[in-house]
């Protein structure tokens, strides 16, 4: 997959280009603001472009990478500091997911892959309900409108779901809990039937975004 990066710090965009590279993606461009945005052939434009999310100013770089690559999905990294109205305004703006810099890599990752599938959403914290999507695969209506909230799971799913939006696959998180890993997809199984999502990726998209990967479920 091919990444573009826009970051204003130098120390975290060059963080975050030996971070994806280590994870295989193809970091074709980093720059410290859209106003050097490089020219891409119409053959190798990015899939997706990760961009700081700097407060007001933010909708206008938005405007920027929508002309100069329109087929490219974008993710704003938000400090956990931006005020809702801000991140309403860049989803507005054509945002098509919204991670708060908390999150652990892993996350990131399966995110990066989240929002190239075609999913609109946000996972940042603190958020109000999203406008209506533009395009592309909405989460189910209770994943992004309802408050924050575990939805019935019980106290070990709930260990489960942060076990996986952590990133960490079946045969570690059954170590972890002593289970088997049969149980420990019983356990997914009905995670995702009483969130209401598809699969594992939207499952850590959804603990993020209502807060209970900061929740303690032991």
């Amino acid at each position: 997959m091919r990444i573009g990066l826009v970051y204003g710090s130098c120390l975290v965009r060059h963080s975050l280009v030996e971070l994806l590279k280590h994870h295989d993606f193809d970091v074709i461009f980093d720059t410290a603001t859209t106003f050097d945005l490089p020219v891409a052939s119409a053959a190798q434009p990015p899939d997706v472009i990760l961009m700081g999310l700097e407060g007001e100013s933010t909708p206008a770089h938005l405007a920027n990478i929508h002309a100069a690559y329109p087929t490219a999905r974008t993710i704003l990294i938000d400090d956990a500091d931006s005020r809702p109205e801000i991140v309403h305004k860049c989803l507005t703006a054509g945002a098509h997911g919204i991670i708060t810099n908390e999150a652990p890599a892993e996350a990131l990752m399966q995110y990066i892959n989240l929002i190239k599938s075609g999913l609109i959403a946000v996972a940042a914290r603190g958020v109000d309900p999203l406008p209506p999507p533009r395009s592309g695969i909405e989460l189910p209506p209770e994943t992004v409108e309802k408050p924050p909230c575990s939805r019935g799971l019980s106290r070990r799913e709930k260990h489960v779901l942060t076990l996986i939006a952590n990133g960490a696959p079946n045969k570690v998180i059954a170590r972890e809990l002593d289970i088997s890993e049969s149980t420990v997809k019983a356990h997914l199984k009905s995670i995702l039937k009483k969130i209401g999502v598809l699969n594992r990726t939207q499952a850590a998209v959804w603990a993020y975004s209502k807060g209970l990967v900061s929740e303690n479920p032991a």
